[in-house]
């Protein structure tokens, strides 16, 4: 066949697969907290009659049923979006029930099941921060992204941020491109999607565009890059210290005239007494949060100094151990009650990601970056 025309089914990542990966988890954080404590504060009741029980494992496989129809019937990017949202819900309901599936009794409250629902969210995490990464850039990668954005051009609501982004995939496409079909397909979208917006521009902006101008205006205006720093520094300093208390209670607890197991009982928060392979799960809980702990203050210091890199890259990977390691282990002993820790980990690595894109795009070459118009090295 003729160069250019070599069919090519390799995969392309979808443009906005983060943003709809994050729907996803949240929904599926928030589904599963919810319920928790909706069952706890009605007292777990029983939907049905007899030997009649309708478990909501059912309602999380008509909601994964809806998120995979979504995107199946409708074209609009609200379809993926949607799907998004009930699949999190979905699997949220379903996983919650897992403790059910691996007990021979049915045991809704078995102690493993916690930690499986956790590692699942876990994964889905590290997928979300893998897919974060840009991918390399190709001609089929920008024509892709330049389709899976017209949409907004058909709908008429191509906004500044999808305008610049829908002409640079576009504009790299026609200019890489060695089939001369597919330039031109570039470049007669480029010309269409030039003349819409200079159309719409001219249009009254509607309340919610409004809405989305003044956050995006407050943001730059008020969380600046400075104080994202300062921020995040007291943030990471914060919850460090708060592992090295973990380390402290433990050793604390050890020098007391207790008898081990019961230190141990002590420091598990009253859970089932512990036994050996508990008293050598406990020990590396509180290890982890030594070095967790350690990571974390050492990027507070380090954003405080100025080694603004060196500073995100230690409180993102002290976070990250935390989620991936120190969190399992935590769920196991105190079963849903880590999960305010979880999730408040989850948040602050959000806005660490988030920082660090920021201060990328800011950043100068050589070795510094500039701060709100002040160069500091990184």
């Amino acid at each position: 066949m003729e160069k250019g025309l070599t069919p090519d089914h390799s995969a392309v990542r979808r443009l906005g697969a983060e943003r709809y990966l994050r729907h996803t988890l949240i929904w599926f954080a928030l589904t599963v907290i919810a319920v928790r404590l909706a069952l706890a504060a009605t007292g777990y009741p029983k939907l049905g009659g007899g030997e009649l029980h309708i478990a909501h494992v059912l309602w999380g496989g008509l909601f994964l049923f809806g998120a995979a129809l979504s995107p199946l019937l409708f074209a609009n990017r609200w379809a993926l979006g949607t799907s998004a949202v009930l699949a999190g819900i979905g699997v949220g309901l379903f996983i919650d029930e897992v403790g059910k599936f691996i007990t021979q009794t049915n045991d809704y409250f078995s102690p493993p099941a916690a930690p499986i629902i956790y590692a699942i969210f876990l994964l889905t995490l590290l997928l979300y921060l893998r897919v974060r990464e840009e991918p390399a850039r190709t001609v089929r990668h920008d024509l892709y992204a330049a389709l899976d954005n017209l949409p907004h051009f058909l709908d008429h609501d191509l906004d500044a941020r999808r305008y610049a982004e829908l002409c640079d995939h576009l504009r790299d496409a026609r200019a890489h491109a060695q089939d001369r079909k597919l330039s031109l397909l570039a470049g007669a979208l480029l010309e269409a999607v030039e003349s819409e917006y200079l159309e719409q521009a001219r249009r009254p902006r509607s309340r919610w565009e409004r809405w989305g101008d003044g956050l995006r205006a407050l943001e730059a205006s008020w969380l600046t890059l400075p104080r994202m720093r300062y921020f995040f520094a007291a943030v990471l300093l914060a919850m460090g210290a708060g592992a090295f208390t973990e380390l402290l209670v433990l050793l604390w607890t050890a020098i007391l005239p207790l008898d081990l197991e019961r230190a141990v009982y002590i420091i598990s928060g009253g859970a089932d007494e512990p036994g050996g392979t508990r008293l050598f799960l406990l020990f590396s809980r509180f290890l982890l949060a030594g070095i967790v702990g350690m990571l974390l203050v050492l990027g507070a210091v380090l954003l405080v100094v100025g080694r603004v890199r060196a500073g995100i890259a230690c409180g993102y990977f002290g976070l990250l151990l935390s989620l991936t390691i120190l969190k399992l282990l935590a769920f196991y002993f105190d079963q849903f009650d880590a999960v305010i820790g979880a999730a408040i980990d989850f948040a602050v690595l959000l806005g660490l990601v988030r920082y660090r894109r920021r201060y990328a795009l800011a950043g100068e070459p050589r070795g510094q970056a500039m701060l709100d118009g002040q160069a500091v090295p990184v």
